[in-house]
């Protein structure tokens, strides 16, 4: 079984991904995930972060990236306005070469948790750059799609 991770916004930037191993050693895949919307909707202690939830007619584009278990959990540890989710391999596409999934592998999504009881702040204008950043070093298109399919 391999686990994968869809990352939408700060995850992009593998620079800031220090829960990993080797993170810029990582092969990451653009895609795109289907019936899903990123919006400004994970209210942190202090700032508004990005978050996505199931919706129709919605596209987000992002990124696909091979963890093991314990990169898994601390990912999970990190993420903690959001719940880990399992999404099907139908709802992604591939910008390029596709990865080829066994039927035992999983594709784990931070979706914005829909109990977060804290007030909504500002955004966080630092962490949208991380996520731009890490969009440019994919491509301008996929910045470009990155801006046009987010809630702002």
């Amino acid at each position: 079984m391999s686990l994968y991770i869809f990352g939408y916004g700060s995850l992009i930037n593998m620079t800031y991904n220090i829960e990993l191993n080797n993170p810029l050693e990582k092969t990451i895949y653009p895609v795109k995930c289907i019936h899903m919307e990123r919006s400004w909707n994970v209210c942190g202690k202090t700032k508004t972060y990005f978050g996505v939830q199931n919706k129709k007619n919605f596209i987000t584009n992002g990124i696909l990236f091979k963890v093991s278990e314990e990169e898994l959990v601390k990912l999970i540890n990190r993420e903690t306005y959001y719940e880990s989710k399992i999404i099907s391999f139908d709802r992604i596409s591939f910008y390029t070469d596709p990865i080829i999934f066994n039927l035992n592998d999983k594709i784990i999504c931070f979706y914005t948790k829909l109990n977060n009881n804290n007030i909504c702040s500002p955004k966080d204008l630092s962490y949208l750059y991380i996520c731009l950043e890490g969009c440019l070093k994919i491509s301008k298109a996929f910045t470009k799609e990155f801006i046009e399919n987010s809630t702002f």
